[in-house]
C-alpha cells in the first residue's frame, strides 16, 4: 500500500543517515567495499558536520548554499526507496555532497590556523586522524581485498576454459540462470560456438563424461566436482 511504501522509505532514509556507520564500516557487500574498514574518513565527516552548521548559521541567504543543502537532503532518496541499506553506489551523491558542505569548515579552519592556536591543534588532530584511518584502510585492503575476487566471478573464465578445452561442451542446469548467463557471455567474448553451451531441459542429464557448470543448483544426477571458484563449480 502507498502508506507502507512511504513509511518504509522514511525509515530507510533515517537509517542511511547514520553517518557514523560509514566511518566504522560502510557497505557490507564485498563487491562494493572491503569489509572491516570505514568507507568515509572520520576527519572528513567532522568537517562536513561543522560546515553544515556554518552554512545554517552564516550562509542561509546564499542561493548556492540553499541549493547545496536541498541537494544533500534529497541525495539519500535513491537508496531509501530500495531494500539495501548503506548501499555505496546509490549513496554516492550523498558522499559527494558531504564533501561539498565541508567547504565552509575547511575555509574557516584555513583562516583561523594562521592566528589561533586551537585551530592549529584542530587541524593537526584532523590530519592525524585521517592519516591513521587511511593507513588502517590500506592494511585492511591488502589483507582482505584479494578475498573479494570470488564475488567478482574472477575465476569463472578459468572454470569454463577447462570445460571447453579440446572442443568440449559445457552443460548448465535448466534453473541455474546465473551460471548460464556467465557461460553465454564468456562464450561470446571468446568466440566460442554457442552450441558448445547447452542448457539442459528440466530434469535433463548431460552425456556421460561431460562437463557441467553450476552455482546454486546441485547435480540431480551422479557427478564428481573437479574444481570450485567461490560458489561456482564444474563437475564431470
Amino acid at each position: 500500500p502507498p502508506w507502507e511504501v512511504a513509511w518504509r522509505t522514511a525509515v530507510n532514509y533515517l537509517q542511511d543517515l547514520q553517518v557514523w556507520h560509514y566511518v566504522v564500516s560502510g557497505d557490507v557487500k564485498p563487491y562494493a567495499h572491503t569489509p572491516g574498514s570505514g568507507a568515509v574518513l572520520g576527519a572528513s565527516l567532522a568537517l562536513s558536520i561543522a560546515g553544515l552548521v556554518l552554512v545554517l548559521l552564516r550562509h542561509r541567504a546564499d542561493p548556492f548554499w540553499r541549493y547545496a543543502i536541498a541537494a544533500l537532503a534529497v541525495s539519500p532518496i535513491p537508496a531509501a526507496i530500495t531494500i539495501d541499506r548503506f548501499h555505496a553506489v546509490r549513496l554516492a551523491p550523498f558522499a559527494a555532497l558531504l564533501v561539498v558542505v565541508a567547504i565552509p569548515a575547511v575555509d574557516a579552519l584555513r583562516k583561523e590556523v594562521v592566528r589561533a592556536r586551537w585551530a592549529r591543534v584542530a587541524a593537526a588532530v584532523l590530519a592525524a586522524a585521517g592519516a591513521l584511518q587511511f593507513v588502517h584502510f590500506l592494511d585492511n585492503y591488502v589483507t582482505n581485498g584479494p578475498l573479494r575476487a570470488s564475488r567478482f566471478e574472477a575465476e569463472v573464465p578459468a572454470l569454463l576454459d577447462r570445460g571447453w578445452e579440446g572442443g568440449g561442451t559445457v552443460y548448465v542446469d535448466y534453473d541455474d540462470l546465473e551460471p548460464l548467463g556467465l557461460a553465454r557471455w564468456y562464450a561470446l567474448a571468446k568466440d566460442i560456438d554457442q552450441e558448445r553451451l547447452v542448457r539442459l531441459a528440466e530434469g535433463g542429464v548431460p552425456p556421460a563424461g561431460a562437463i557441467a557448470f553450476g552455482r546454486t543448483q546441485e547435480c540431480d544426477y551422479r557427478c564428481t566436482r573437479l574444481e570450485e571458484a567461490g560458489d561456482y563449480w564444474i563437475a564431470r
